[in-house]
């Protein structure tokens, strides 16, 4: 915002943005607080016409060349039937802009089709007796299950180990990630539950091996217990990788 000093004492103009990003529009330069300012209805909705720089100092430079004439009381209305004449055709066509070439290519194809999902099964026997799939992937973001300290059969390994699951765990990560073709970097959300936080916490310097770039978001949660008893740690992770 920026201060004038109006033919009629201090004046406001407003820069702003409106119907086209590409083009700089200003409030009409507002004598006395709000007088002159143009309200139109449109579409069943109230709209406030904004005019383009250059009209704008078209009409200010017109009236400033006959301001003996313009600043009479008895013109005063001749002045606003002016600007609201060079208004009328933003209030019709909405501010007179065709949209952006990428807009109308939105418009004329239509809404982007939703792409289905891309499910994986790391331990396809294992996820169908407990009833998930270890990750899926819908567009560019891939949400993985918890992974745990197990074998192909399901059975829990590093029992009582807790620095060795979390090693297990981030192996089998690893997996999950190499089948979309991804990797470490590409997580954006990490969490961890553990039924020994404490333990974690001595061995969690581990992680600074895994995410060499940057450490994604997420939270670390001390839980009651996991799947089965012999599990101490859980890990699950969200990802984004552009599919192009």
């Amino acid at each position: 915002m920026r201060h004038n000093e109006g033919p009629h004492g201090p004046s406001f103009v407003f820069g702003y943005s409106i119907c086209d990003r590409s083009q700089n529009w200003y409030f009409y330069e507002v004598w006395r607080g709000v007088q002159g300012a143009l309200l139109g209805w449109r579409n069943g909705r109230v709209v406030l016409v904004l005019l383009p720089k250059a009209y704008l100092d078209k009409h200010m430079a017109f009236i400033r060349t006959n301001r003996s004439i313009m600043n009479t009381k008895k013109n005063i209305a001749l002045r606003h039937a002016l600007f609201g004449l060079m208004a009328v055709p933003f209030l019709m066509t909405g501010c007179g802009q065709s949209p952006e070439p990428e807009a109308q290519a939105t418009m004329d194809s239509g809404p982007a089709p939703v792409e289905a999902p891309e499910w994986f099964q790391l331990r396809p026997e294992v996820e169908k007796a407990y009833g998930y799939t270890h990750a899926v992937r819908v567009g560019n973001v891939i949400t993985i299950s918890g992974a745990v300290s197990m074998d192909n059969a399901g059975n829990p390994t590093a029992v009582g180990d807790l620095a060795q699951q979390m090693k297990n765990c981030y192996a089998d990560l690893h997996k999950v990630l190499a089948h979309y073709n991804c990797t470490f970097d590409d997580v954006i959300a990490e969490n961890v539950f553990t039924t020994d936080m404490a333990t974690f916490l001595e061995h969690a310097a581990y992680r600074n091996e895994i995410y060499t770039k940057q450490f994604p978001a997420g939270s670390w949660l001390e839980v009651k217990g996991l799947a089965l008893p012999e599990f101490l740690i859980e890990i699950e992770l969200e990802v984004h990788k552009p599919t192009h």
